[in-house]
């Protein structure tokens, strides 16, 4: 699917993903991409390394030993985040 393959060029080799290659890796950004793959696991096939892979980045990196996972990149360009919305908005997540 070309949503897919397009995604896929913005992923790091660490599985990581941002908004540019040259950019930071983004927490938000890496978990949305894995929502969106897991959803889309039931429309299309998605490699399970895909959404695995920036799972284990995500808690090997960025998550806490409170559990909170840390954004050291947010987001540039806020339109990406639902329309604007603030991230502490509960229908973001």
């Amino acid at each position: 699917p070309p949503g897919y393959t397009q995604q896929l060029a913005f992923r790091k080799p660490d599985s990581s993903y941002a908004a540019f290659l040259n950019r930071p890796s983004s927490t938000w950004l890496t978990a949305y991409v894995v929502k969106v793959f897991a959803m889309a696991r039931q429309l299309t096939d998605i490699e399970h390394r895909e959404i695995c892979g920036p799972i284990k980045w995500l808690i090997l990196n960025k998550q806490k030993p409170d559990g909170v996972f840390q954004e050291d990149a947010p987001v540039i360009h806020k339109e990406m985040v639902v329309g604007g919305h603030s991230l502490g908005d509960p229908w973001v997540s």
